[in-house]
């Protein structure tokens, strides 16, 4: 079931999507020696890069065309000018990434012409993607700036080479790797573009002309086109790319991250069929060991009711997930996604018989007003969650972008097998601690049978 936006209200209260810059910026740090620019005032710049930093706890740099109140009569032409040469100076990339923000999408800057006229030093590279603040999410944002950076940079097919490209989404380093350690079983050779390994979970340098080791090389996007297929993970962040991709003759497949046994084993089948490579005795193993799990779990997690609210991507997995392992996702939301979120969650509410509720517009305000009529066992979504479950008396598993209040949170993956042990360990911690809370002392119980 579709909920209706409420007619009479025609504000947002409590977002539950960031702005597409957020997802652009993070989109370019996946790129190896790249500096990511905010076209836009200081302040929309600050956002952008605390948002990231408070999810990985750790300091980022960007640069910014810091527009003022004079540029929304004369332009942001020449801002953009200057800082994209101080920046190439004082910080020397290999690329600069720049992306819009609402204020020069309003005042109308052509960045198209504008980058024609850029002063950029012999070898190095400027790309740009039109990211306005004031429509899509941040996922809209992490798609823009992929899909304009590879058709930017990408050059004509040469000879092909049996080499797998895989635009991954808006994960965390640790859910990328795991995905880089499944294609590494099947494919000799990959790439991941966006790569945020070694950029987010290592330590920023003291010298600002340093860049961490991590990100897509850019030669490897470069030569994108002569890889012989292509995975893109997550139809708001990474199909747009994938499109780019199959423009260039790469034989692409778009699939859902992932997350939950039944998207790992849709992912395993896929790099097997495209490799000729049989599943490895490892890979057995972890599925194995995860469905076990579940089915000694399950007693626990039968017909559990849960609500999402999340990215529009995870919220997709997510939904499936606890449904394959029997929980109920009665109610899931999202801040902005398109019409095809709606249809994906409703196919997933019919296949196994669920009485639920989407929302793909939803702020925190339209959660609020569910959980007010409606009990249900979990909360699945980010850390400005915590309120409504302390509200509704309601364990809250943190999942997604951003965590900002529990340290390191972004080292548990929840992709491939490994993730849905970890996910499952997560719910099944958070609703035994609740109980446990509203326990008396003398009540409490140390082990239960199986």
């Amino acid at each position: 079931m579709n909920e209706e936006s409420e007619a009479t209200r025609s504000l947002q209260i409590d977002a539950l999507n960031m702005c597409p810059p957020v997802g652009a910026m993070y989109a370019a740090f996946g790129v190896h020696g790249c500096l990511p620019h905010s076209h836009g005032a200081s302040g929309c710049c600050r956002f952008q890069r605390m948002e990231i930093s408070k999810h990985f706890q750790k300091i980022i740099r960007v640069t910014s065309s810091m527009l003022y109140e004079s540029a929304a009569v004369f332009g942001g032409e020449e801002n953009l000018q200057n800082a994209v040469k101080n920046a190439f100076q004082a910080y020397d990339p290999e690329l600069i990434a720049i992306h819009t923000t609402c204020l020069s999408e309003t005042i109308g800057d052509d960045l198209n012409g504008i980058a024609t006229q850029l002063e950029v030093p012999d070898g190095k590279r400027v790309v740009w993607a039109s990211t306005p603040g004031y429509t899509g999410s941040q996922l809209s944002g992490y798609s823009a700036m992929t899909a304009a950076m590879l058709s930017q940079l990408i050059k004509p097919a040469g000879v092909r080479r049996k080499r797998i490209f895989l635009v991954p989404g808006l994960l965390n380093p640790v859910d990328i790797e795991e995905i880089s350690r499944y294609t590494a079983m099947f494919f000799s050779e990959h790439t991941i573009y966006p790569d945020v390994r070694g950029i987010f979970d290592c330590k920023t340098p003291r010298d600002q002309r340093e860049y961490l080791p991590g990100g897509t090389p850019l030669d490897e996007i470069e030569e994108a086109a002569v890889c012989s297929d292509a995975i893109a993970f997550g139809a708001e962040a990474a199909f747009a790319a994938a499109d780019v991709l199959a423009d260039f003759g790469v034989n692409t497949s778009k699939r859902m991250l992932p997350v939950g046994i039944e998207a790992t084993d849709k992912l395993i089948g896929d790099l097997c069929t495209r490799s000729g490579t049989p599943v490895p005795v490892e890979l057995k193993t972890e599925r194995a060991r995860t469905v076990d799990a579940v089915m000694n779990l399950h007693p626990r997690l039968y017909g559990k009711k849960a609500a999402i609210f999340c990215d529009a991507d995870l919220a997709v997995c997510l939904t499936a997930f606890l449904a394959e392992i029997g929980m109920k996702p009665v109610y899931v939301c999202t801040g902005y996604a398109e019409e095809a979120f709606e249809n994906e969650i409703n196919g997933i509410f019919k296949r196994y018989h669920i009485d639920g509720t989407v929302n793909r517009r939803a702020d925190r305000y339209n959660l609020e007003r569910y959980l007010e009529k409606n009990k249900v066992d979990l909360l699945l979504g980010g850390t400005r969650g915590k309120i409504l479950a302390r509200k509704f008396d309601t364990p809250l598993v943190r999942v997604g972008f951003p965590v900002i209040d529990r340290p390191l949170e972004y080292l548990t993956p929840i992709t491939g097998y490994r993730g849905c042990l970890h996910l499952l360990q997560k719910m099944l911690f958070a609703m035994q601690e609740n109980s446990e809370r509203n326990t008396r002392a003398q009540d409490l119980i140390f082990a239960e049978s199986f």
